[in-house]
């Protein structure tokens, strides 16, 4: 009996600590969100960093990018009003340039970061 009451107890325990987690990680996905497109010049392939609709810092590794129109990173979605860091590669000669793109509060979905008219990436 006493080794019932001890796990009872345990199981209590846990699953009162378990309860705030599971209701912070919830209340971040309110955050107002929107998924962005990019266009590139010299690059063919970008790394996109910033924060996500659960208020974590994320990076996405490897978009490919035709060079022209944009590409739209699909299924990741990037925090509005803040700014999202993009690294872009050319695989020919290994360059190796860098754009910021702010992602303004009052924006549709997606958000078109322009690399490609201000020769920046």
């Amino acid at each position: 009996m006493e080794r019932m009451r001890k796990l009872a107890l345990a199981l209590t325990a846990v699953g009162v600590v378990g309860l705030p987690m599971t209701t912070a990680a919830t209340a971040h996905a309110d955050i107002p969100s929107v998924q962005v497109a990019i266009s590139t010049y010299y690059s063919d392939w970008v790394r996109v960093c910033g924060w996500n609709q659960y208020d974590n810092k994320v990076c996405y590794n490897h978009l490919d990018t035709p060079g022209s129109g944009y590409t739209r990173l699909s299924g990741w979605w990037w925090q509005k009003d803040s700014t999202v860091t993009i690294t872009g590669t050319n695989s020919n000669t290994g360059a190796v340039r860098n754009m910021s793109c702010y992602i303004p509060k009052n924006t549709g979905n997606p958000y078109y970061c322009d690399g490609r008219s201000r020769k920046e990436l």
